[in-house]
C-alpha cells in the first residue's frame, strides 16, 4: 500500500486500461455474446444503432426461447415481432437504425409454426448471413 501512496499517479493508467475490459465483459453479462463477439462490439462503440421490440421483449427473454419452441411460445413472452419476411419464416425482434452495419441481430428462423434456429449476435459489415 505504501507503493501506492507514494506513486499514485500510476494507478490512473491502470484504471484505463481496465476500462475496455470492463465493457467487454457487461457485453458477455448483458446480451450472452462470447468474448470474441464482445470485443468486436466494443470495437463498434459509437457506429452501433439498434432498434429492439418495445413492450414485452427482453433479452431475458429472447434467451428462453429454444428451437422447437412454437410462434405462441414467442408471442407469449416477447409480443409480435418489429417484422416478418420469408414468408412468414423468419421473425426480426431487432433491426438497424439508419442504415448502419452494426447492430444486435435478434431473429427467429421458423418452419412449420416451430422455431428452427435462434439468430442472437452482434451484426458487422463481416457478418455472414
Amino acid at each position: 500500500m505504501k507503493f501506492l501512496t507514494k506513486r499514485w499517479y500510476l494507478a490512473i493508467p491502470a484504471f484505463f486500461l481496465c476500462i475496455p475490459l470492463l465493457m467487454i465483459l457487461y457485453y458477455q453479462a448483458s446480451y450472452g455474446y462470447s468474448f470474441d463477439e464482445a470485443v468486436e462490439c466494443f470495437k463498434a462503440v459509437g457506429k452501433e444503432n439498434t432498434k429492439f421490440r418495445q413492450g414485452n421483449y427482453s433479452e431475458s427473454k429472447f434467451h428462453e426461447i429454444k428451437p422447437g419452441n412454437s410462434g405462441k411460445d414467442i408471442f407469449d413472452r416477447l409480443g409480435t415481432p418489429l417484422e416478418r419476411h420469408d414468408g412468414d419464416t423468419k421473425w426480426l425482434y431487432s433491426l438497424p437504425v439508419g442504415g448502419t452495419e452494426y447492430y444486435h441481430e435478434r431473429t427467429f428462423i421458423m418452419e412449420a409454426g416451430k422455431v428452427t434456429n435462434v439468430i442472437c449476435r452482434f451484426h458487422t459489415p463481416q457478418t455472414k448471413n
